[in-house]
């Protein structure tokens, strides 16, 4: 939490500064209303008015101060929620393949949602409240000192029970709090699976199961935060029961002093709020206290993130020069033995197809290429380079890659291509006609800013291919590897796809096939074949 109260700290300090502003007001306020009390008392109404005036421009700075902290505690939880979303977003960037694929896409939904609004509501908001609150017993116990020491005395007794009084709870809603956290990353991550399979759901008539086990994951969302709120409530309401007690003990003490003639009258106004100032102050730190226990599993939660990155390597790799050598490669997902002993050798410039049925592994293989499965037996080597000792961007940044089961953004087919990357009109059409794209793109209104719809389901599955291929032409690679690429694409543009690809004299291809036929097996420099282990 300091890391990020830190990084923005001058709009803190602002805050803060409002905040301390406000109960400084708010405690003159209160010697005013004394000022009038006790002009009212000597019957003076011209006093009483002069006060009354005074007293209405204090409440306008009260308000200007009060108002001014809100406008910029809202701008600084808003730049606070941004840098903890950021911290999330680096900290999913540096996993590898395998940590990202552990967790479920619906948790890290939750994360930067649920878990940043949980951090706003038990964090930030109490933390701001807890500065002002901080000021609001300081000054409150200056302003007692000018009256009467005894009433010191009486609001720091106030305050110790105050403060006592809620640490009675703190495991309690330290463990509330975390499994607040946890139950309800599970239920979006359960969520989103359903809604996911809303289509199949709807085939087959079971219509009902969507919504009987989406009230069920409603409530698993709601139940454990009502439960660490009346947790907190039920706490906040022994302290209020507490302050009210206070608060009632204190005016009694004052009636005491002012009829012993060592106070005025007119503190019977105000001594009590000033009084309750105190006690009130220090119930809101305790809340604060209680609040940002309860928020401590979610920094931990981020925390912990921050350490699961990969390994960074500083090894550069340079560039391919001659071959890529696959020797005694082996690869298991936990129990089953996926790649077993493989050895093939890429050569720069020439063309590679690697067939076999389907489970024999050649997807785990161009994954292994990739940096992606690092968990592998044997050895590769990019010329005299281990891929162990470099990190998989080093890798990626000489490898293209064509998914079989192509992703693509809820965005034009420009930006899907280009990914956001400066590529001139020129380059962007050669990727276009060297990935058959060009007919389909003229036909459609919007051309290359079309829509392709949320992973593309507004256009067709080779439509799809077509597009992933063009990506990885466009970025150049010198390597490119391709997971049957051209599956959903018709006979003609597989054809001429695959020529452009065969015939490009710089460009190393590695092409994954559940079958070839002789003649395409011809127009390979090297058909490698995987078998089931």
């Amino acid at each position: 939490m300091d890391y990020y109260l830190k990084k923005q700290k001058f709009l803190c300090i602002i805050v803060c500064v409002f905040q301390a502003l406000s109960f400084t007001m708010n405690a003159c306020i209160q010697f005013l209303l004394m000022k009038i009390f006790d002009s009212a008392a000597q019957m003076n109404f011209n006093l009483v008015l002069f006060w009354c005036c005074i007293d209405i421009f204090g409440w306008g700075l009260y308000l200007l101060f009060s108002v001014l902290a809100d406008r910029i505690q809202a701008k600084a939880i808003w730049a606070l929620n941004n840098d903890v979303r950021k911290n999330i977003y680096d900290s999913i960037l540096r996993q590898n393949y395998k940590q990202y694929h552990k967790n479920d896409i619906g948790e890290y939904l939750s994360w930067v949602t649920n878990d940043i609004k949980q951090i706003e509501q038990l964090a930030w908001i109490p933390f701001f409240s807890g500065v002002g609150r901080v000021t609001q017993v300081i000054v409150s116990i200056i302003s007692l000192a000018f009256l009467h020491w005894s009433l010191v005395l009486f609001a720091l007794l106030s305050a110790f029970l105050m403060w006592s009084i809620p640490n009675l709870f703190h495991k309690k809603i330290e463990k509330l709090g975390k499994n607040c956290s946890q139950e309800q990353s599970v239920a979006i991550s359960q969520l989103k699976d359903l809604f996911l399979g809303m289509d199949t759901l709807k085939t087959f008539g079971r219509g009902e199961k969507f919504l009987g086990k989406s009230e069920s994951i409603s409530d698993n969302i709601e139940r454990p935060n009502y439960i660490l709120n009346a947790t907190k409530a039920n706490t906040e309401g022994i302290v209020g029961f507490v302050n009210v007690t206070l608060q009632v003990v204190s005016m009694l003490l004052i009636v005491l002093l002012v009829m012993q003639g060592k106070v005025m009258l007119g503190v019977l106004a105000s001594g009590t709020n000033l009084i309750g100032g105190v006690s009130n102050g220090l119930s809101g730190i305790s809340n604060t206290h209680l609040s940002l226990i309860a928020a401590r599993p979610y920094f931990e939660k981020l925390s912990n993130l921050n350490t699961d990155g990969e390994h960074k390597s500083n090894k550069i790799l340079s560039t391919f020069k001659k071959k890529i050598s696959v020797t005694n490669v082996s690869f298991n997902y936990r129990e089953k033995t996926v790649l077993k002993n493989i050895s093939f050798v890429f050569e720069k410039g020439k063309k590679y197809a690697l067939i076999g049925p389907s489970g024999c592994g050649k997807s785990t293989f161009l994954k292994i290429l990739l940096g992606w499965l690092p968990d592998y037996t044997g050895n590769i080597y990019f010329d005299d380079t281990d891929i162990r000792i470099v990190a998989p961007e080093q890798i990626q940044q000489q490898i293209g890659y064509v998914d079989q089961n192509v992703f693509l953004f809820n965005t034009t087919i420009r930006e899907n291509i280009t990914l956001g990357g400066r590529f001139t009109e020129e380059q962007i059409k050669k990727a276009v006609k060297d990935s058959a794209l060009e007919y389909d793109i003229s036909s459609m209104p919007n051309g290359m800013d079309t829509i392709v719809g949320e992973n593309g389901n507004k256009i067709s599955g080779g439509q799809k291919q077509r597009i992933a291929i063009a990506r990885a032409l466009i970025y150049n690679r010198s390597i490119l590897l391709i997971d049957e690429g051209t599956s959903a694409l018709d006979e003609k543009n597989a054809e001429r796809i695959e020529k452009c690809l065969l015939e490009n004299p710089r460009l190393t291809l590695i092409l994954v096939s559940h079958h070839l036929t002789e003649a395409r097996k011809r127009q390979f420099d090297e058909v490698y074949k995987l078998d089931t282990p």
